[in-house]
């Protein structure tokens, strides 16, 4: 169904009231207007970041309580936090790197809360990063790992799916190279 002719009624002077979540609606201009039709105030985007960022940052309000508070979902309160490194993503901001999952990365060591260079297989990691800065695919890279007889943290051959989340880990914390 058209976008225009959920908003044609309106517009004709019609009393119809659709419910938002019948119909997908993906201009933000259509959406907009049909939700100040039917009454609903909504935040403009600088108003929106600001609120999330008051929320997250000078009241210590989780993901969760923010989606509830300002009644969206989280994926635009999650987007917004991972981009301006604060909430729950604030570690990434001070140098600290949270390890979430239960094994740490190839190049890496847990310390406390957090990971920590583990110099011996750095070395491995920068050759990774720098030889796809040449374009060098993921595939010649584990193949060259491969070859130089150095193996994976489970005693492994590289695979060229291990060496690209590696390459991507290491890419996304930067700040450490």
């Amino acid at each position: 169904m058209p976008v225009w002719s959920i908003i044609e009624p309106f517009t004709l002077g019609f009393s119809l009231e659709i419910p938002t979540g019948a119909c997908r609606i993906r201009d933000p201009k259509t959406k907009r207007k049909l939700l100040e039709i039917q009454g609903k105030q909504l935040l403009t985007q600088a108003e929106f970041e600001r609120e999330v960022h008051r929320l997250t940052v000078f009241e210590n309000k989780s993901i969760r309580e923010v989606c509830h508070l300002l009644k969206c979902t989280q994926t635009p309160i999650r987007l917004y936090c991972r981009t301006h490194r604060i909430g729950p993503y604030q570690p990434l901001k001070e140098g600290q790197i949270p390890c979430r999952s239960s094994q740490e990365p190839y190049g890496w060591r847990r310390e406390g809360s957090g990971l920590s260079r583990k110099p011996s297989e750095m070395v491995w990691v920068k050759e990774m990063l720098e030889m796809r800065v040449d374009g060098i695919s993921y595939k010649k890279i584990s193949a060259f790992l491969n070859e130089q007889g150095v193996l994976t943290k489970q005693d492994k051959e590289w695979d060229p799916r291990t060496g690209r989340r590696i390459i991507e880990f290491n890419r996304n914390n930067s700040l450490y190279f």
